[in-house]
């Protein structure tokens, strides 16, 4: 899909993050020490940028299938396994996606919808 707008087209959004930008977290929040934290924002360059609804919707959805692999199998080892990797599968995004997400705001909404899964969350 191309977006026209005053004689300029792209195929895709440009990535705006840089890649090789070092953010000095300690830094950041030496300067914050003894002050109420609650008035204080971070740079938006240190959130992932998702919503706890999609990243908790996404956890479930991966969850989801393992758990009913589990309870169709007849084999007591396979389903103990299949529940351990149920549990280790919830933390399989923690390794690489080491940013905060940010906090859903009053009132929002957000559904996932699969072709045998549903996930709403407000």
């Amino acid at each position: 899909m191309k977006v026209k707008l005053n004689n300029f087209s792209r195929d895709k959004l440009p990535f705006l993050r840089p890649e090789n930008e070092v953010i000095g977290i300690w830094s950041l929040i030496s300067k914050f020490i003894g002050q109420d934290l609650t008035k204080i924002s971070l740079p938006v360059i240190l959130s992932e940028p998702l919503s706890t609804l999609q990243k908790c919707a996404e956890a479930v959805n991966i969850q989801e299938d393992i758990a009913q692999k589990a309870a169709k199998t007849d084999d007591s080892l396979k389903r103990l396994a299949l529940s351990v990797s149920h549990y280790i599968a919830s933390m399989s995004g923690n390794k690489v996606r080491t940013k905060k997400p940010f906090n859903p705001m009053l009132g929002e909404t957000y559904e996932l919808v699969t072709e045998d899964f549903r996930f709403v969350s407000e």
